[in-house]
């Protein structure tokens, strides 16, 4: 277990997560924490977004009992960009890992962090780890094929090569280090960003221009507490249509004319009335049990259509989502 650190004394390792309304997870990932062993002093830093769940709450009285170096930060709704930033300007480790409140890390992550990063002392070097579902949680058959047939729309681990540094664009935050040297040599977080999606892979991007080199250790394992259904996907893949035009209004799009031009054509479809109302129907029909792939791949394409239609559109994310329900 870590030792909490002394005052002024360096640490090793900041653990950064942000969090909103999610207390009883979160609390769960603290606690898997506060197994954990660095092998040097390393601490944890939350910043809390705004939460209305009783996580404020919570974060207080932890701040008194924690078994390891604890900070945390507050402020209103803002988004998970700047609830990183508002902890990352906090953290005081060389070695900043970033994870999300229902990444859960396995036993020995952090000290696999650490000591891959002693063995790659470059500052540019930075280390992916893997985000799977918890042994304890039975994953329904969608949830497995969101690893596979849907990892486009998902962690997509299955593109990655161990060895080699791999592409900024699988810059996950649920579970990837970065030195400090690097990551403030660039502005943080891109605040404009405001929901969860497309925010770490700007700054990926960013990151990979000042010479990042990014790589994968499949076995640094975080679990993934969050069972996914298949309405509650649908809005976090609109989400990701949404946020891609605002990434591609800062980051290079490298598709070709031609992709480009089918993909504007059919996020003008998707945005349709008729393409609603059939998407509105697949959601209710779509169980996550059985293997339906079709239809689940499906319901993909045309949720992140429907995303990057109403973005393009200039249409509010939020009334656009209220869609789906209505």
């Amino acid at each position: 277990m870590n030792k909490p650190a002394e005052a002024g004394q360096p640490l090793a390792l900041s653990v950064v997560i942000p969090t909103w309304n999610r207390r009883d997870t979160l609390a769960r990932t603290l606690a898997a924490l506060s197994e954990q062993s660095a092998g040097a002093p390393f601490e944890v830093v939350v910043a809390d977004d705004g939460s209305t769940d009783g996580t404020r709450e919570f974060l207080s009285d932890l701040s008194g009992r924690a078994p390891f170096a604890f900070q945390f930060a507050l402020q209103p709704r803002r988004g998970p960009a700047a609830a990183r930033n508002a902890a990352l300007r906090l953290a005081r480790g060389r070695i900043l890992l970033m994870m999300g409140d229902d990444t859960v890390p396995a036993a020995g992550l952090l000290e696999r962090h650490r000591r891959w990063h002693e063995a790659h002392p470059d500052f540019r070097d930075a280390l992916l780890g893997r985000a799977a579902w918890p042994p304890e949680m039975e994953a329904t058959p969608f949830m497995r094929w969101m690893e596979r047939g849907g990892h486009a729309f998902f962690f997509n681990y299955v593109d990655i090569a161990e060895g080699a540094p791999v592409s900024p664009m699988f810059f996950y935050t649920c579970n990837v280090s970065v030195k400090r040297d690097l990551l403030f040599r660039t502005a943080l977080f891109d605040e404009t960003f405001r929901r969860a999606s497309h925010e770490d892979l700007e700054l990926g991007h960013r990151l990979g221009r000042e010479g990042m080199r990014l790589f994968f250790d499949r076995e640094a394992v975080a679990y993934h507490w969050h069972a996914l259904d298949v309405e509650a996907t649908v809005r976090r893949i609109f989400t990701m249509g949404y946020s891609a035009r605002e990434y591609w209004l800062k980051a290079p799009d490298t598709a070709s004319a031609p992709r480009r031009a089918v993909r504007a054509a059919a996020a003008a479809v998707c945005r349709s009335r008729g393409a609603r109302a059939l998407l509105r129907r697949l959601i209710r029909s779509a169980p996550a049990t059985g293997e339906h792939p079709a239809l689940w791949l499906l319901l993909a394409h045309m949720s992140y259509g429907w995303g990057l239609g109403a973005s393009r559109a200039g249409q509010d994310a939020d009334e656009a989502l209220r869609a789906i329900r209505d």
